[in-house]
């Protein structure tokens, strides 16, 4: 008697296990299914690969950097600028002439500019806007090189 109650307790046990594993069969082929499903009827789920052109933006040059400053000051001189500071530093913001004194795109002497801080004389957007002032309160003929470039 009790061997037949171990046998039917083993069946059952073997008939719930089959059956268990059958039932997780179903569900797990269900969910693949609504998976597949899903992918077809919603695609955002799906990331795309995207190509996204970047602009390579050129850091500005020295010459850009003056007419940008002429410009900001609506000063209509700019190739005057530029050539004045070829002149005077081959467009170089960190020259030194002069045995020291003079420095800059400008060559802003620091006998004559005492004020004026290596630091700023050397920073081409500040030293342009000196520069700018100082040609408009007439005082251009302060460089060497304004005698040979003209004033259009």
């Amino acid at each position: 008697m009790l061997k037949n109650k171990i046998k039917k307790l083993v069946v059952w046990f073997c008939v719930l296990f089959s059956a268990s594993c059958l039932l997780l069969a179903v569900v797990y082929g269900l969910a693949s299914a609504s998976l597949r499903m899903a992918d077809k009827l919603f695609p955002a789920y799906i990331t795309p690969s995207v190509n996204v052109q970047r602009k390579v933006v050129k850091p500005l040059t020295v010459e850009d950097k003056i007419r940008k400053v002429a410009k900001e000051k609506d000063f209509q001189y700019a190739d005057y600028l530029v050539n004045l500071a070829f002149c005077e530093s081959r467009l170089d913001p960190l020259a030194i002439g002069d045995q020291g004194n003079s420095r800059g795109l400008f060559q802003i002497h620091k006998k004559y500019h005492p004020t004026i801080t290596t630091l700023d004389a050397f920073n081409v957007e500040w030293s342009t806007s000196w520069a700018i002032d100082q040609i408009n309160s007439g005082k251009q003929s302060m460089w060497t090189c304004d005698r040979l470039i003209a004033l259009k």
